[in-house]
C-alpha cells in the first residue's frame, strides 16, 4: 500500500520522505522504491502514544504528567502573579 501511495504521489509531483517516514510492522522490512523504510516500535501522534507491543499505559502516563509539569513550570510566572 505504501509503494501504491508513493507512485500516486509522484503523479501530481509529490515524493515520500524516507526520513519522515515510518511504519509499525512486526518483523517485515518495508520498502518504497530501493529505499528501506524504518521499522518503529511505538509513536506519539495528537498526543497519544501507540505501540506494537508495550499494552501497559504507564510511560504514556509519565510522559503525558512530564509534558503538562514542563508547561506549568514554563507559564510559572502566572501563576506567581508576576506576569
Amino acid at each position: 500500500m505504501l509503494q501504491v501511495q508513493a507512485n500516486e504521489s509522484e503523479i501530481p509531483g509529490l515524493e515520500v520522505n524516507n526520513s519522515k517516514t515510518n511504519v509499525m510492522v512486526e518483523y517485515i522490512p518495508t520498502y518504497v522504491n530501493t529505499t528501506q523504510i524504518e521499522n518503529i516500535e511505538s509513536y506519539v501522534y495528537g498526543g497519544q502514544r501507540y505501540s506494537t507491543r508495550d499494552k501497559n499505559q504507564d510511560k504514556d502516563i509519565v510522559r503525558i504528567t512530564t509534558a503538562s509539569w514542563t508547561a506549568v513550570g514554563r507559564e510559572h510566572h502566572i501563576f506567581k502573579g508576576t506576569a
